[in-house]
């Protein structure tokens, strides 16, 4: 903290440490001919000063510089670290929609970030991003820029399928052939795209999922009408047909334990 607080200034340099973090409060640091200045208890009178409106708007400048690091509520660090694994996921993934069980990092840096999402969707009485609605405000719109979409009206499953297939129209130029059973990140995608082609997938979704998947070119597939009368339809059950392609080349016993004859290849198997 340069600038006339030599001994935060210098307990940071020698642990290298960077941006927001909270001293702890036993931390203690040599500073002129004091051994042992009592740094982290400091800080902490820093923060009272502050809430009780008695700290010296000179020092409160000094305490407010980005290269300080001041951590006015001791919250605010594990937020800021929250923060920076979930650009970092944003950033590998293109996506900020985990599964639940997601983990992210490396060694001790490794975080829950599939849980950290759950968690901050949450609304109602234990609302995700805290009960002060200014402070839920600002973490939101600190959200908000990292994927505009962290808190999207539909499940985080939805919107991780459909970012996949964004990013792949995105670097060819339309959308490729996708079979059931191909597997991206765990996640079966050709499965997910046949399943939200069907009609009575479509139907249940919201006019912006729709509109996003329409504009990657998925449409909804829908089934020909079979027309009463037509070679292929032999009847329905209230006429007392069995509604199945109608046999031709010969007897072929529907339930038997054989096979069907060659010519009746027509039949279902």
């Amino acid at each position: 903290m340069a600038g006339g607080l030599p001994g935060p200034d210098r307990w940071r340099k020698e642990n290298e440490i960077t941006g927001l973090y909270a001293v702890p409060f036993d931390v203690e640091v040599e500073v002129g001919v004091t051994k042992d200045f009592p740094l982290g208890r400091w800080v902490h009178q820093q923060r009272k000063a502050l809430r009780a409106g008695e700290l010296e708007e000179r020092r409160k400048v000094l305490l407010d510089a980005a290269e300080a690091g001041m951590v006015w509520e001791p919250g605010e660090e594990a937020w800021e670290a929250k923060l920076a694994a979930l650009r970092s996921y944003r950033r590998a993934t293109g996506h900020l929609a985990p599964r639940q069980d997601a983990v992210w990092g490396e060694g001790e840096a490794m975080v829950p970030a599939g849980q950290h999402m759950a968690n901050l969707r949450r609304k109602g009485a234990k609302n995700g991003l805290g009960k002060d609605p200014e402070r839920a405000t600002m973490r939101a719109a600190q959200l908000t820029e990292i994927d505009p979409d962290w808190d999207c009206p539909w499940p985080l499953n939805w919107q991780r399928h459909y970012r996949v297939l964004a990013d792949l129209v995105d670097a060819d130029g339309q959308l490729p052939d996708i079979a059931p059973g191909v597997l991206m990140d765990g996640d079966d995608i050709g499965r997910w795209l046949a399943r939200q082609r069907e009609a009575s997938t479509w139907a249940q979704l919201s006019t912006e999922q729709r509109e996003r998947l329409t504009k990657l070119g998925v449409k909804p597939v829908e089934r020909p009408a079979k027309a009463e009368g037509s070679p292929a339809f032999n009847g329905g059950a209230e006429q007392g047909g069995t509604g199945l392609p109608a046999r031709t080349g010969g007897p072929c016993a529907v339930g038997r334990a054989r096979r069907c004859p060659p010519a009746c290849s027509a039949w279902p198997q």
